[in-house]
């Protein structure tokens, strides 16, 4: 039996700082564009996609990157070019329930690095009530790490808070 992913209310989201977009069949899109001196005086353009699909393969993961990388190109509101003092973070969280081991362990050791853009894919598991994500050793985007790392966990949380009991 296919357990239903329900994700939480947009105004739960938005409390969280986030203008909230409708994204793909049934997921949503956070946006937010901070500045931050510490990030050496750049502005990281931070899209966060929840999407409510079982992935099984790193490679079903890569193959949302184009969309995901376009919606946000579509969508982002500052003026500076990406790589002018302006990256892009792409942070879809897939929503599921019982991901496998290997599919976590590659999510906690991969990303996908351009030129001033981040892609780094999510597993919010509704059967444990976890998420996994890129493991915080790695030296690429160090300087985003704390962030990125905190605003998937806060937007996890959420999720979390709003998934029905198993």
């Amino acid at each position: 039996m296919v357990q239903a992913i329900q994700l939480p209310p947009e105004g739960d989201l938005a409390a969280l700082g986030f203008t909230v977009h409708r994204y793909g069949e049934g997921g949503l899109a956070l946006q937010r564009e901070p500045f931050r001196v510490q990030w050496f005086l750049t502005q990281l353009v931070t899209f966060v996609f929840l999407i409510p699909r079982q992935v099984t393969s790193w490679g079903e993961m890569m193959a949302d990157y184009d969309d995901l990388a376009a919606f946000a190109a579509q969508r982002k509101k500052t003026l500076l070019p990406r790589g002018f003092q302006c990256g892009l973070a792409l942070l879809p969280i897939y929503v599921g329930h019982g991901f496998s081991d290997e599919l976590k362990e590659t999510v906690r050791t991969q990303s996908k690095k351009r030129w001033c853009m981040f892609h780094t894919p999510s597993l919010l598991d509704l059967a444990i009530g976890d998420c996994t994500a890129l493991a915080p050793k790695y030296i690429w985007g160090a300087v985003y790490r704390g962030y990125i790392n905190e605003t998937v966990q806060s937007v996890s949380k959420v999720a979390l808070r709003s998934a029905p009991e198993s």
